[in-house]
């Protein structure tokens, strides 16, 4: 019942409602003005479930198709982030002890 709306293309009423909610999580230590505040929005549980079917769905097929960069550590097999965490380490310390300028994105 839940990929029905995929299936059929229908979009159900619970589905366009969108809650935004300011919580109390700080973006800067000490800084409780609300605009500087994390704004989480809630779905319906469903369309985050097949939100997540798709997105697994399309990097699978974007991997059959060879098209995603070594780079690309997030959600895929035999990849780890910590990896992704080291490589980003060792650059920096390059980068560092040989005191040129560089800039990580």
């Amino acid at each position: 019942m839940q990929t029905v709306p995929l299936e059929v293309g229908f979009v159900p009423p619970s589905w366009l409602s969108v809650t935004d909610v300011a919580v109390a999580i700080l973006k800067k230590l000490g800084i409780l003005e609300i605009d500087l505040m994390r704004l989480i929005q809630l779905m319906d549980a469903q369309f985050q479930m097949n939100n997540k079917l798709l997105g697994k769905k399309t990097l699978a097929h974007a991997e059959l198709c060879d098209k995603v960069v070594d780079e690309q550590h997030g959600s895929r097999k035999n990849h780890k982030a910590i990896l992704c965490c080291l490589n980003k380490v060792l650059v920096a310390d390059y980068f560092r002890l040989t005191q040129r300028q560089a800039a990580l994105v």
